[in-house]
């Protein structure tokens, strides 16, 4: 196939603004704009942006990157989602139907979209969790975990963040909401130990303050490595820093969690800290304190 004048003279035009001055202020945007900025600065298009990357081999910051997560992070939070509530149109029905199938035009039956419509009324998600608790469902989540281990890693990451972040709250029948306390402000709790236990915190003398969710350990499991946010960093009159997870006695030892305890122990032994579990047992020796 033979270029037109004009199609060569685009060409010729794009890959004269390859010059080394154009590089070097690619190099000093990088870190204070995503690259669409850039592009929008520098006025070359996004693709001859990607190509001088590429070419030159530009190690592009995390400064950039770290900074429009946050802002996605503040501008989603507290906000609700354009659908919430909304039934699904036959339209959008259609497009679903096109996206899954990878055929645009082949849209769903009358009857493959009552069968969606009844699998979704039926509370889907729910059984979905029921199986994976199932041991079809945990065998089938080691297959994966043996055979994608480091996207597994990934995911675990991204999850950590999200809860550390206060965007994303673990889907759970506990108590949550949040908790004004003298010591440690406006925070979060997610199960009614928790609250009971952070309002013992609130009344011993010898507790300067406290931080929830403050720090990520990794820890492997199953051969995967894993991120672990600890329930509470407490901080003590004597100069004692203690990690502490808030627990059931009744899963101490179940799934992830001896394996958890044992990466923050080593974490507190590298670091000068002290890890502590606490169960019911703690929290209601310590209620039983402040009522006598």
């Amino acid at each position: 196939m033979k270029l037109s004048k004009d199609h060569k003279r685009k060409i010729a035009a794009s890959l004269s603004k390859d010059s080394a001055s154009l590089v070097a202020q690619i190099r000093l945007l990088r870190d204070d704009y995503s690259l669409r900025e850039i592009a929008k600065k520098l006025d070359i298009s996004y693709s001859t942006l990607s190509r001088i990357i590429k070419k030159h081999n530009i190690k592009l910051s995390g400064n950039g990157v770290d900074r429009a997560r946050a802002a996605s992070r503040e501008g989603s939070i507290g906000k609700i989602p354009w659908n919430k509530g909304e039934h699904l149109t036959p339209e959008t029905c259609r497009k679903i139907g096109d996206a899954l199938r990878g055929r645009p035009g082949h849209a769903m039956t009358d009857e493959q979209k009552e069968k969606w419509r009844e699998s979704y009324a039926n509370g889907g998600a729910d059984k979905m969790r029921e199986w994976l608790k199932s041991p079809a469902g945990k065998a089938a989540r080691r297959k994966i975990d043996a055979k994608w281990p480091e996207t597994r890693s990934k995911l675990s990451k991204i999850m950590v963040d999200k809860i550390a972040c206060g965007e994303y709250n673990p889907n759970c029948n506990s108590k949550q909401g949040w908790h004004q306390s003298p010591k440690a402000g406006r925070i979060y709790y997610r199960s009614s130990y928790e609250l009971r236990y952070y309002g013992v915190l609130d009344s011993d003398d010898n507790v300067i303050t406290y931080e929830t969710e403050a720090l990520r350990i990794q820890y492997e499991y199953g051969g995967v490595k894993k991120h672990y946010v600890p329930d509470v960093l407490v901080y003590r009159i004597n100069g004692t820093i203690t990690i502490e997870e808030i627990k059931p006695e009744k899963l101490l030892e179940i799934g992830t969690n001896p394996a958890k305890f044992a990466a923050a122990q080593r974490y507190c032994d590298k670091h000068g800290l002290v890890f502590k579990v606490i169960t019911e047992n703690e929290i209601s020796m310590g209620c039983l304190k402040d009522k006598t």
